[in-house]
């Protein structure tokens, strides 16, 4: 012991050390165990923060601005006052999805009455003398729709002119060669003209018949075949309305859907001519001449129609308006319910706009074959966006032989003109068509309460 003692004398700060050492990792072991405990206070201080920042900020889905948009997620202060600005704003969203979606519709079936009163939604209970008196009213309005123009009429008109008739142009050119022989006392009517005479009548007729066929033109806003016997009819009118036989549910629709589309391409022609001025006319207004409307049968995209998009234009000869109902058996595609938070699908294989039947609306497609000034195109196109939704998919242009056409008594004045053929979108929203389709047509869509089509 004695030993110890004097050795822990000789080696004081040796033996200082190494209780600094055993005393360093005594307390190394006690602050190692206070930091785990330390290092797990601070991890549920964090995990509490970060409950809290999830209750402050919540990520919040906004519906989309545009109706065909994709919705928008942020995050958000959870507290009364952003729940309160939230509500608002979804009440103020859903006001004006309201207000867009009801000028829409009003838009929409402007104008748009069926043939006949009390005619639809079922035509077999309204009678028989109901869908004669719809076929009577069906052929009429295309005649109204080709007159000229009145504020009062129940159809637009487009002011249309016939062509001179070879007949009445010669009997013309007689006129004028007969009072030149009268003028130059040359009684026999079969005695021959020196030939500088024959070049001076030839000028008096060629004269007289640029004035005529002028004149004629100023007298209308657009040159048609107003005779609805003759084959170049412009107007597609089914076969329906010719027969004898009651027409069915269907045909009536098929008629009344082919009659409104044929009345919004009228009215379209009627605002870009301006028939409500009276100094417009042929000479001096976009389209010059309506050759042809043909309705594309059946809705786009409903038991694989894909419309006019694989059609070439419209056939010729006499024009027959479809049935909308496709044939038995044909399987019915699923549509999504209509809303503000469903995306309508795109179908860009059927039409550049991606539109095809569905739910909300359905898509009805025709083709329209006109001569129009090329340099003024814009201004029908612009007309008939306004008159109906309607939207110009594809259009195929030829040149126009005006020499020949003054030949066949047609005058389209100084612009170059062009003759179109253009396949045309119509939509039609169901909030207002399903009320008045019949059952069938209702059944085959898939609409099984017309009263309610889509929620608003």
């Amino acid at each position: 012991m004695r030993v110890v003692l004097q050795w822990a004398k000789n080696n004081l700060v040796i033996l200082i050390s190494a209780f600094l050492c055993i005393g360093s990792l005594g307390f190394l072991v006690y602050i190692h165990s206070k930091g785990n405990d330390f290092v797990a206070d601070l991890s549920g201080v964090d995990k509490q923060i970060a409950s809290i920042g999830n209750l402050l900020k919540t990520n919040v889905t906004i519906p989309p601005e545009q109706p065909d948009g994709e919705p928008r997620k942020f995050p958000l202060a959870v507290n009364p006052a952003a729940i309160d600005a939230l509500r608002t704003a979804y009440r103020k969203m859903d006001d004006e999805y309201r207000n867009i979606f009801n000028y829409a519709v009003s838009l929409n079936s402007k104008d748009h009455l069926p043939m006949v009163d009390g005619l639809f939604p079922e035509p077999s209970r309204a009678g028989a003398a109901l869908a004669f008196d719809a076929r009577a009213r069906y052929k009429n309005s295309f005649d109204e729709m080709l007159g000229k123009y009145s504020p009062t009429a129940g159809y637009p008109q487009i002011d249309a002119r016939a062509v001179m008739t070879p007949d009445s142009l010669i009997e013309k050119m007689r006129a004028v060669e007969d009072e030149y022989r009268s003028k130059h006392f040359i009684q026999n009517p079969v005695a021959g003209l020196p030939a500088a005479e024959v070049e001076m009548v030839r000028g008096l007729k060629s004269k007289e018949y640029m004035k005529t066929i002028r004149e004629h033109a100023e007298k209308g806003h657009i040159y048609a075949v107003i005779d609805p016997t003759a084959n170049e009819f412009p107007f597609d009118v089914g076969e329906w309305a010719r027969g004898i036989k009651l027409p069915t549910s269907e045909e009536l629709w098929g008629g009344q859907m082919g009659l409104w589309i044929q009345q919004d391409i009228a009215r379209a022609i009627a605002l870009t001519n301006r028939v409500d001025k009276s100094d417009s006319n042929v000479l001096n207004m976009p389209v010059k001449r309506l050759l042809r409307i043909q309705i594309v049968p059946g809705y786009v995209g409903v038991h694989g129609n894909r419309g006019g998009m694989q059609m070439e234009g419209p056939t010729e000869g006499r024009l027959n308006a479809s049935s909308f109902v496709p044939a038995a058996g044909a399987v019915r595609p699923t549509a999504p319910a209509a809303g503000a938070a469903v995306k309508l699908p795109n179908d860009f294989a059927t039409s550049p706009t991606g539109r095809a039947s569905n739910s909300l609306y359905d898509v009805v497609h025709v083709w329209v074959k006109v001569i129009i000034d090329v340099q003024r195109m814009p201004e029908f196109f612009d007309n008939l966006s306004q008159v109906n939704f309607m939207t110009v998919l594809k259009m195929e242009v030829r040149d126009v032989d005006e020499y020949k056409a003054l030949e066949q008594g047609y005058v389209y004045g100084t612009g170059d003109c062009v003759e179109a053929t253009m396949l045309i979108e119509t939509v039609w929203l169901r909030d207002w068509t399903a009320k008045l389709m019949p059952a069938e047509i209702r059944k085959d869509l898939g609409i099984s309460d017309p009263a309610a089509p889509a929620p608003r």
